[in-house]
Formats: C-alpha cells, structure tokens, sequence
C-alpha cells in the first residue's frame, strides 16, 4: 500500500494516496503490537497494515510504500489514528474511482468518529488505497486516518470533533 500523500482537508480535495505492496516500512518498535481484552492496543509494535483496527494510534510512516505501523496505546506521543476501513466496490484498479470512494468514505468516517465539527480542529484527514501491485494480490481495502504534525497527539482523536 501506498504512503499517503498530507492533505490539509478532505473535503478541501482529498487527493490520490495509496498504501501498498506486502513489503516495505522500517520498524521503530521490532515486536508485535499487544491488544487488550478490548482490544485495544496495550503495548506498542509492529502492525501489518492488514491488521489494523479502527481506533488504533500508530506514527504516520514516511515514504511511498507501507507495510506496517509503527503501533501504540494512544496514551503514548503519536501523530496519526485510524477513524475508518472498509473495501472497494470497483471490480478493476483505478485509481480515480478508487479515490473517489475513499474521499466519500473517509468523510463520512470523519464526521461519524471525529465528529461533525471535524473540520475545525487542527486534524487532516487522509487514507492508505493500495496500488496496483497490492490490488493485483487481492487487496481492496481503504485506510481513513486522522493525523497531525509532530507527535502532538496523546490521546484519541474520537469525538474531538463534535
């Protein structure tokens, strides 16, 4: 999959980012993420990019392609969270249509998991798409992230928003 590219706001043009292939990121922690019973993250680590579960906090990597995050309890200095997933509906790679349903989604998923005043905190909102290589091993899911600059955020960024 590939990196995303910052956005300043979704609604402003969400522009084209992708997440992909099966290879990639450098790892800042060299170990499994933790979950709790709530599945939570307790204890940070590595998260394949497939693994991830809306409300995890992770370091947005630097970079083109992504295959994992560098993951941990949002209590911990990070700068990017996950408000949204979900896989396309187009049946071949392209890039625009993909694009164009993560931009919708992604708003939607803002609005629901941030809150409908989103837009007035000091978050961009952007996503992981995969690349044609990705696609072509079956991938089709789409990660909506809410981010900052700096490691500014310790904390969930759900309902900061409303």
């Amino acid at each position: 999959m590939r990196n995303p590219t910052l956005l300043r706001r979704l609604v402003a043009g969400l522009a084209a980012v992708s997440m992909a292939g099966l290879l990639g990121a450098c790892s800042l922690f060299g170990t499994s993420p933790v979950r709790g019973e709530d599945g939570d993250i307790t204890s940070g680590g590595d998260l394949d990019v497939f693994s991830v579960a809306v409300g995890d906090c992770f370091i947005v990597p630097d970079g083109d392609t992504v295959s994992s995050l560098a993951a941990m309890p949002c209590n911990q200095a990070h700068n990017g969270e996950i408000i949204g997933k979900f896989d396309v509906a187009v049946s071949t790679f392209d890039e625009d249509a993909i694009d164009e349903e993560a931009f919708v989604f992604c708003g939607q998923a803002a609005a629901e998991y941030i809150g409908p005043n989103w837009e007035s905190t000091p978050l961009d909102v952007t996503y992981f798409s995969p690349t044609e290589g990705s696609w072509d091993n079956g991938d089709r899911e789409i990660l909506c992230f809410g981010m900052v600059d700096g490691l500014d955020l310790t904390d969930t960024i759900r309902g900061i928003g409303a």
